[in-house]
């Protein structure tokens, strides 16, 4: 958890524009040898994309793990409210597209929860066809797909 909040404190030191340039530095692959070192591979995206929805008003929650009998079940990348809509986040960060397994991983997470909550997924690139299709017929799941 120590290293979950040196990312919280990293990223809680930008604001809007200092996001979408540090975004823009990402996508482009031109991060200084410092950021790349800070950053795990996939936890800058997670984290950007929720203090983005942070500096907009959202109430978030950063990426946890749920743990059932002490065994870790499941990590959720993130989560938020905004007024009456509950969120889970997925972020992908990948220079492939992304295939139907996080979606498959999405709809499971959500049948757990109550049934107002919606997903989304985040991703670098974009999604594969089957992907997309996929989501059209995720109902009563709503699953968002973000490039």
């Amino acid at each position: 958890m120590v290293e979950e909040e040196k990312y919280i404190k990293e990223i809680s030191r930008y604001n809007q524009p200092g996001l979408c340039r540090l975004r823009k530095k990402h996508l482009e692959g031109n991060l200084d040898a410092s950021q790349k070192a800070f950053w795990k591979d996939g936890k800058l995206l997670e984290y950007v994309v929720l203090r983005g929805f942070e500096l907009e008003g959202a109430s978030v929650t950063w990426p946890y793990s749920v743990t059932l009998d002490e065994e870790n079940v499941e990590q959720i990348d993130g989560a938020l409210v905004v007024e009456c809509m509950h969120v889970l986040i997925e972020c992908k960060d990948h220079s492939i597209n992304i295939k139907i397994e996080p979606f498959s991983k999405m709809r499971n997470q959500l049948l757990r929860r109550p049934s107002g909550v919606i997903g989304c997924i985040f991703a670098r690139k974009a999604f594969t066809e089957p992907a997309v299709a996929l989501a059209r017929f995720a109902a009563p799941q709503a699953i968002l797909l973000w490039t």
